[in-house]
């Protein structure tokens, strides 16, 4: 059973006696619905070169869906994962780097004036 989530950047993993977290398999099965239920996880998922036995292996948490656990139900939005750090990361770098510049823009708008104010006193 393997301990750890397989959702790029996850770091969750199964701790022996923790109820806060589940694991889930892969959607497998001989039906239509299933094949087509797999495929969307595995486009939500966004792994590359994955046999099938490490699909078949692998495990995703509970904190990839938006209630807290998969739902059966084809109308539910947590019938496919939904909750991955690549989409909040992509908004994360983009506020950092945005936060970065303003720092930036602080400290060389404050250089200026105290450099300013340094050649005014000199004056």
């Amino acid at each position: 059973m393997p301990d750890s989530c397989c959702a790029v950047g996850c770091m969750n993993k199964r701790i022996k006696g923790d109820k806060s977290l589940s694991f889930y398999r892969i959607p497998f099965g001989n039906t239509e619905e299933s094949n087509n239920r797999r495929v969307l996880w595995l486009q939500a998922l966004k792994r590359e070169n994955w046999s099938t036995s490490m699909i078949d292996n692998a495990r995703l948490c509970s904190k990839h869906f938006i209630s807290g656990k998969k739902s059966d139900n084809p109308n539910s939005p947590d019938y496919v994962p939904s909750v991955f750090l690549y989409r909040q990361q992509s908004f994360s770098k983009k506020h950092q780097s945005i936060e970065r510049f303003e720092r930036s823009c602080k400290r060389t708008k404050k250089n200026t004036e105290d450099n300013l104010s340094q050649t005014r006193a000199e004056n």
